[in-house]
This record gives C-alpha cells, structure tokens and sequence, in this order.
C-alpha cells in the first residue's frame, strides 16, 4: 500500500472543484502506482 498525503488533501480539492462549478471532480481511491501501472489510464506529466 503507498502511503503520501495525497488521500488527506484530496476531497479538500474536489469539494473546491465542486464549489467551483466542476460537479464532475473525482477522487481515485487508490495509490497512485496502481493508476500508473495501467497504461490505458491517463497521466499528465506538466510541461
């Protein structure tokens, strides 16, 4: 299991978003090696 404070913060931003007008904000409930394991699944890298 990964462990961050990414899962702390995280409803903090999407109740922002959704404050914000972004109703379709979403939190992945799982660390962020397993998102990144699946290639199918998208990831931003920034400039």
């Amino acid at each position: 299991m990964g462990k961050g404070g990414g899962g702390i913060a995280a409803p903090l931003v999407a109740f922002a978003a959704y404050v914000a007008g972004r109703p379709d904000a979403a939190i992945y409930d799982r660390s962020l090696f397993e998102w990144t394991s699946d290639p199918n699944r998208p990831v931003d890298l920034g400039a």
